[in-house]
């Protein structure tokens, strides 16, 4: 029924609160009244409430119109857009009162009218009291958020499972504020978290490692056993990754050599900065300190008057093979240029040793360009890590990225072991080495032995100790490349200036053509690296009070839960098919 300026809803006698109704709760009032209201065509919000001053308990307690009551005007000018009022001053309620000999909630007002028009069906469930993020969506958003999907990806999947927007139950707004929500209890004591987490994994395992400063900032280092067991095989290149932070680096490189087994790096890759090659001086002094060519390079087009001889730059830096080439080839691009005077590319070429690619040949790199180092670590984290994470959340994330590199790494293993790969042609080195190498590395091997047959040897001079070889290369047709190879007799050991096998830890094409010239049939053992091998992981770690490094205390603990993972897997799949089944799993 409608008159001027009053609304009253139209819903079926059932639904309609009436005087003297009684309820055990006011749960159930609310749920009674926002039902009437979606019917209707409203939505409802608490208002005043009265409670025992000795109990606590509600005696009175009123349920309003949503639209009641005005919005306060605000004299304060504010750039950020306003929202519209919604507040009509409507007088619509429900009003209840604790009846003390009946234990009940009784309705003692009800007022239907309405000074403002009624909701249309199609559009109630977008009223605030009629939306509800239930606890189980609540887990399944947090769920999806720990793997890195949006929320209006996650509205869009639920749309998907329940037909349609309407009845997803809420909008994505309350999502964001739920999420907000939770963020904000964790703030402030995202230390004290990350403290019971890091005790938690180092109970489970005491080969775990970790440390904490807390003062107006964390600073926290943490390594868990299976990566420090890691760098007990792969630990002769470590890189540094500082896309997000730039300063402190005293107590990271300090815990860095505390935390791992044996050895420091022979060479730690990071950006060029003065603060870090500092730290890193003071504390890992025997380490070769590789500058990101990346890091670099990007200021190549920072700075003025360089851009138009960039490609020159580029073919300068990546295509010389000795220092002396590049040398040449650089003071011919700047005199050319003019820009021999120039003060940031002065500076540039006079840390050439610590990033420029045919001055750092002379140390293992495990085959890493120092370009990989942000290109890696950004593809890395890029899935998992976003701006707006916590730093509780940064941990969770991480090793949840961690865990899905080694199980890459685990199909790596398992394809080495179960799967030797078949070629119609095979040298008996190459034979050797496909029971020896990793898939990937032998790859890289039968390319370089393929290239050696474009090799040609010519002995310039030999004496007691040492053979000097001249190497030509045919590159391209008419196009030949001059290398230099010495044998060392007493080492039994060929050294070519191409530095590839110092760089890759797989002998060259050049040093491949030695060995054919001088029939050697099998690879021997000097050129053959371990970390490219399949039993690579193989053997024990120590870490540096002589106490042995484990992935995990109890394997047999894991393959009893990975079992009964399978089993419930099983039972769940089985269950799912026949409501009899569902039902018996359930109870």
């Amino acid at each position: 029924m409608e008159c001027e300026g009053q609304v009253t809803p139209e819903v079926s006698s059932e639904l309609k609160p009436k005087l003297g109704l009684e309820f055990d709760c006011c749960e159930d009032v609310f749920n009674f009244y926002n039902m009437y209201a979606a019917k209707a065509g409203f939505g409802i919000r608490c208002s005043t409430t009265r409670t025992c001053t000795f109990t606590g308990e509600v005696t009175r307690k009123e349920y309003v119109c949503c639209k009641q009551g005005y919005a306060l005007t605000s004299t304060v000018s504010r750039k950020r857009r306003q929202r519209g009022c919604t507040r009509t001053g409507c007088k619509a309620k429900l009003v209840i009162l604790k009846v003390n000999e009946k234990n009940k909630y009784t309705v003692v007002g009800f007022n239907e009218v309405h000074n403002h028009d009624m909701t249309t069906v199609d559009k109630v469930h977008l009223l605030r009291s009629h939306r509800n993020l239930t606890e189980s969506t609540k887990a399944y958003s947090a769920h999806m958020s720990k793997v890195n999907i949006p929320v209006h990806k996650q509205v869009s999947l639920l749309k998907v499972q329940v037909g349609g927007l309407e009845n997803v139950g809420f909008v994505r707004r309350d999502v964001y504020n739920y999420a907000w929500d939770v963020r904000g209890e964790v703030i402030g004591h995202d230390a004290e978290l990350l403290k019971e987490h890091f005790l938690a994994e180092q109970g489970k395992n005491d080969s775990f490692y970790f440390n904490m400063e807390v003062d107006s900032e964390v600073n926290v280092f943490w390594a868990d056993a299976r990566s420090r067991r890691a760098y007990g095989f792969f630990g002769d290149v470590v890189v540094f990754d500082t896309t997000f932070n730039t300063n402190c680096y005293g107590m990271l490189f300090e815990e860095f050599k505390k935390a791992i087994p044996g050895e420091p790096p022979k060479m730690i890759i990071t950006d060029q900065d003065a603060a870090m090659s500092k730290a890193i001086a003071l504390t890992l002094p025997t380490t070769f300190h590789r500058y990101c060519i990346w890091h670099i390079l990007n200021k190549f087009m920072e700075k003025p008057g360089i851009g138009e001889c960039f490609s020159e730059m580029c073919k300068c830096i990546w295509g010389m093979d000795t220092k002396e080439e590049f040398d040449a080839k650089w003071d011919e691009i700047v005199t050319s240029n003019g820009l021999k005077d120039h003060p940031w590319l002065s500076s540039i070429h006079a840390l050439r040793e610590n990033w420029v690619p045919s001055y750092v040949k002379h140390v293992f790199l495990a085959g890493m360009s120092s370009s990989q180092r942000a290109e890696s670590c950004h593809t890395f984290f890029k899935p998992y890590i976003n701006r707006k994470n916590t730093l509780m959340e940064f941990i969770v994330r991480f090793e949840r990225a961690l865990g899905s590199q080694r199980h890459k790494e685990l199909m790596a293993d398992h394809v080495d072991t179960n799967e030797k790969p078949s070629l119609p042609f095979r040298t008996p080195m190459q034979h050797q080495m496909a029971h020896i190498y990793t898939r990937e590395i032998l790859e890289m091997f039968e390319r370089e032995d393929v290239q050696s047959i474009l090799c040609l040897f010519e002995l310039v001079e030999q004496d007691e100790t040492q053979c000097r070889y001249k190497v030509s290369e045919r590159v391209n047709p008419g196009v030949t490349r001059m290398k230099e190879l010495v044998h060392d007799k007493d080492a039994d050991k060929a050294y070519c200036n191409c530095k590839g096998f110092e760089f890759w830890g797989i002998p060259c094409r050049h040093i491949l053509t030695f060995l054919r010239m001088k029939q050697v049939e099998q690879l021997p053992d000097n050129y053959i690296v371990k970390r490219w091998l399949q039993s690579a992981k193989c053997g024990v770690v120590y870490d540096k009070n002589d106490k042995e490094v484990k992935d995990c205390v109890d394997g047999l603990v894991l393959v009893k839960r990975s079992k009964l993972g399978k089993v419930a897997g099983e039972l769940i799949d089985s269950a799912l098919l026949c409501d009899e089944g569902f039902e018996l799993l359930k109870n």
